[in-house]
């Protein structure tokens, strides 16, 4: 007989098995499922490099962490035996006092990115941008960003407000984080496109 009180146990990824995939793999752990990243094209890449170049400004100059485009995964603070979820943002900050010491860079970076961006793709579902989103903040990450590149929006969430979520619309407003204390950046900015394109 059936116990209608029973839950399904919780799915897990083993780091090994996730590693094994290899370098060309490109997959993110979501409840416990290995899923592969949609393909993505050069505006996509530009619209990282912008931000990237951005962040990468302010934290050099006042040697704040680390700044990462897509490919650095993040194991999300779990268990290596037991990952329910580890994700490869399409921009990271990453803050020098998150860093552990005993980090070997050749391998995934332990913990959560500080600020972590998503640019969503055109086949992107908005409840699971926003369903990761919320995973982001509840495993640690100060704040997440999501990029709608169709909408031209910047969609900013903040684990201190998690009910709170600024929506930046104005092309020439500057995006304001208190994580990067003077960043530069405006939607306008985020969005420009080299000019041969």
């Amino acid at each position: 007989m059936n116990n209608p009180m029973m839950v399904a146990p919780t799915k897990t990824v083993n780091y090994d098995d996730l590693m094994a995939l290899g370098s060309d793999a490109r997959v993110e752990v979501i409840d416990g499922e290995i899923r592969e990243m949609v393909p993505v094209g050069g505006e996509h890449g530009f619209i990282g490099l912008n931000i990237r170049d951005a962040f990468q400004i302010v934290v050099s100059t006042d040697k704040l962490g680390f700044t990462m485009t897509d490919g650095l995964i993040y194991l999300m603070g779990q268990r290596k035996s037991h990952l329910q979820d580890s994700f490869v943002p399409d921009v990271s900050f990453t803050a020098k006092e998150s860093i552990p010491k005993d980090w070997n860079i050749a391998e995934p970076f332990p913990g959560v990115p500080t600020l972590a961006v998503e640019i969503a793709s055109p086949s992107d579902n908005a409840f699971d941008l926003a369903a990761k989103m919320r995973k982001y903040l509840e495993l640690g990450t100060a704040e997440a960003w999501v990029l709608f590149p169709q909408l031209r929006e910047l969609h900013q969430y903040r684990r201190n407000t998690p009910q709170t979520v600024r929506v930046y619309r104005d092309p020439a407003e500057h995006i304001e984080t208190p994580l990067l204390p003077g960043l530069d950046l405006t939607l306008a900015q985020i969005f420009e496109m080299p000019d041969w394109s």
